[in-house]
């Protein structure tokens, strides 16, 4: 396994994460490898443990579990992804030791929570999105909205393994007021929760060109898998009745539930499917608002992304996360008000002083949730308030939630 050797030095706390997704260096790998760098300094040492990685995905702090040659096949059938697991779970347990603060990323395996809590580790864990059972709750909704079987994936046996997870744990980093929400339903502890947000790179949005504009109208982007769960039909259904002049873009993969109910939609000439891609930051300079009506979600990072480019917010409550606010930076509408999204459509595309407002506003707002200011300053602020990480001899401030 690459990484930095073990050796520390005395009374330095020691965190060892595990995220046990293959890493690509792009989305949730993307957060969790710039969560892990920024909160690393001198007075504490993070590492990170990964099944395997892209080469853009390895930094100086990470290490692979899988053996080089296993690499290319190991993902492709499901009896070595579970072997993958299983190395993946001993591989960890062997590497963290006896003090050592476990940050453990959601999907890790069960068994790695209770031997750990047997050892007398502290754990930390990530929440990503709203607590399973409610997220089913949720998209149950949705899919029944449609008439549709749900199609979202979550079983009763995921909501209990959680259920477990969250009562081994020590402390939950909860990215969203949403989220925090979600798991105070579920009878998680007050006492537990860190409550935090995500972030954005400035050099990751920087780079890259800009997609030509067309002539005439405005041009409304959407970032994200092209499904139920992101409201995308919610948004193709508003874009169409609030008869717009100019384009609808699309960036990210379209699941095939949205593909069957929305072909006539995604068929229109104003709306255009980008299909995955890297370069979000291009797709964003281009367009003159931001739509995202989610129905389910954590702390979406495109909505940072898109405040940085300046672009006025339409989005739903899901879709604000942590850092958008209904007034400053744009409109926060709940998804299923068809009449909200189609008025609030129309007044962005015919104002454009209020998109500058709101946009300078977004600026603004983002360059307080960058990943230094996330993760080097907030996030490792609240692990010494919850005495997780605080230096021997120093008392603890009071602790600090992120506004």
């Amino acid at each position: 396994m690459s990484g930095e050797p073990d050796d520390h030095g005395a009374g330095m706390p020691i965190i060892k994460a595990l995220f046990p997704v293959y890493n690509t260096g792009e989305a949730l790998s993307h957060i969790c490898l710039s969560l892990c760098e920024q909160m690393r300094d001198s007075r504490t040492r993070v590492e990170l443990m990964i099944p395997s990685s892209e080469p853009s995905g390895r930094r100086a702090f990470t290490r692979d579990a899988v053996p080089p040659p296993l690499r290319r096949v190991t993902y492709k059938f499901k009896m070595l992804r579970d072997r993958v697991d299983a190395l993946l779970a001993a591989r960890f347990l062997r590497w963290v030791r006896d003090g050592e603060i476990a940050y453990l990323w959601p999907s890790c395996p069960i068994s790695v929570f209770r031997e750990l809590k047997r050892r007398g580790n502290r754990i930390v864990t990530e929440r990503i999105n709203c607590h399973t059972a409610v997220a089913k709750q949720i998209l149950d909704d949705a899919y029944a909205r449609l008439g549709r079987p749900p199609g979202h994936g979550i079983t009763d046996a995921m909501v209990a393994t959680e259920r477990e997870e969250l009562a081994l744990t020590d402390h939950v980093f909860s990215p969203s007021p949403q989220v925090t929400r979600s798991l105070l339903a579920q009878g998680v502890d007050a006492h537990k929760l860190l409550e935090t947000s995500y972030g954005w790179d400035p050099d990751r949005i920087a780079r890259g060109g800009t997609q030509p504009r067309r002539d005439g109208g405005v041009t409304v982007a959407f970032a994200g898998n092209l499904c139920i769960r992101k409201g995308t039909h919610l948004l193709l259904e508003s874009w169409a009745r609030a008869g717009i002049q100019g384009r609808l873009l699309l960036a990210g993969t379209i699941e095939p539930e949205i593909a069957r109910i929305c072909a006539a939609h995604l068929a229109r000439s104003d709306v255009q499917s980008l299909g995955h891609v890297r370069d979000i930051g291009a797709v964003l300079r281009a367009a003159d608002i931001f739509a995202f009506p989610t129905i389910e979600e954590g702390d979406p990072l495109v909505t940072y992304e898109a405040m940085s480019c300046s672009l006025p917010l339409l989005v739903s409550p899901m879709g604000a996360g942590r850092g958008a606010r209904d007034g400053p930076e744009g409109m926060i509408i709940d998804p299923y008000d068809q009449e909200g999204w189609i008025n609030a459509l129309r007044k962005l595309s015919q104002d454009a002083e209020l998109r500058r407002t709101f946009g300078a506003a977004g600026a603004a707002r983002a360059r307080e949730f960058t990943w230094v200011k996330v993760a080097a300053n907030r996030r490792r602020q609240l692990l010494e308030s919850a005495n997780i990480t605080q230096p021997s001899g120093v008392p603890a401030p009071s602790p600090v939630a992120e506004r």
